[in-house]
């Protein structure tokens, strides 16, 4: 059943006050203040987009989430990543580690900026619980239960768990990144970058 939608400019009105939010910063007259917090919204709005319609956790795929662009705090060395995932279902998560300094696997419940109040942080997972090989390849899989007989390396979430953030810190950038995909094994696949998938078993 397809809804009626309501006219754009309903939707338009709903932003109008967020232009209030000047008012609580330090200075609510400063033309610079208020400049940021005009290019805050903006920033915000396109990042929204990418988290409400990249993909599902049906068809999960990382999204730019925190980096030089869409900004959470002006940390220029830390990159993230975001993917939604269905608790119940299996995952499989491949990369390649690149030169990447620090690499972090986080899941929890209610992502921050989706929800309010935010949720929570379920689980984590660090490179180092990884086992790298050649070329740095990775690969682990992510699931409530672990598969019978799979003998590769596996990080248990909870059934409530709703999305995956990727953390990566680089001293230099410029070297071979880190890339990551998954596929649904209940689709995510390669990361110089990073992705997610699932696949029903």
């Amino acid at each position: 059943m397809i809804h009626a939608l309501e006219p754009w400019s309903q939707f338009v009105d709903l932003l109008k006050p967020a232009g209030d939010l000047v008012k609580l910063t330090w200075r609510p007259q400063d033309p610079h203040y208020r400049a940021d917090i005009y290019r805050q919204l903006a920033m915000n709005i396109a990042y929204a987009y990418f988290q409400y319609f990249q993909s599902d956790a049906t068809h999960p795929e990382f999204m730019p989430l925190w980096n030089s662009v869409f900004l959470l705090q002006p940390n220029p060395d830390d990159v993230y990543y975001y993917a939604p995932l269905d608790g119940t279902r299996r995952y499989r998560i491949v990369g390649d580690r690149g030169s990447i300094h620090t690499l972090h696997f986080q899941f929890g419940k209610g992502m921050m900026g989706m929800v309010y109040p935010p949720g929570r942080q379920i689980s984590f997972l660090d490179a180092r619980d990884l086992h790298v090989g050649p070329g740095g390849r990775f690969e682990f899989l992510v699931s409530a239960d672990r598969p019978r007989n799979y003998a590769g390396v596996w990080h248990q979430i909870d059934a409530g768990t709703d999305f995956i953030m990727v953390r990566s810190r680089s001293y230099d950038w410029g070297k071979r990144g880190r890339r990551s995909a998954g596929d649904r094994v209940s689709r995510c696949a390669a990361a110089k970058g990073a992705d997610v998938g699932d696949r029903n078993r």
